[in-house]
C-alpha cells in the first residue's frame, strides 16, 4: 500500500514536469511563430526593394538614352 502511494506521487511529480516542459515548448513554438513571421516579412521588403531598384535603372536607362 505504501509503495502504491508512492507511485502515485511520483507519477504526479512526473506529470508536473511534463507539464512545465510544455509550457516551455509552447513558449518556444510561439517564439519561432514570431521570428518566421519577422524574417518572411522582411524578405518582402527586401525583394520589393530590389525590384524598385532594377526598374528604376531600367526606367532611367532609356529616359537618360
Amino acid at each position: 500500500m505504501v509503495q502504491n502511494i508512492d507511485d502515485v506521487l511520483q507519477r504526479g511529480t512526473v506529470l508536473s514536469e511534463l507539464d512545465t516542459k510544455t509550457q516551455n515548448l509552447s513558449m518556444l513554438t510561439e517564439k519561432y511563430k514570431k521570428d518566421a513571421t519577422y524574417l518572411n516579412t522582411k524578405s518582402m521588403y527586401v525583394k520589393a526593394a530590389i525590384g524598385g531598384i532594377v526598374i528604376l535603372v531600367f526606367f532611367l536607362y532609356f529616359w537618360v538614352l
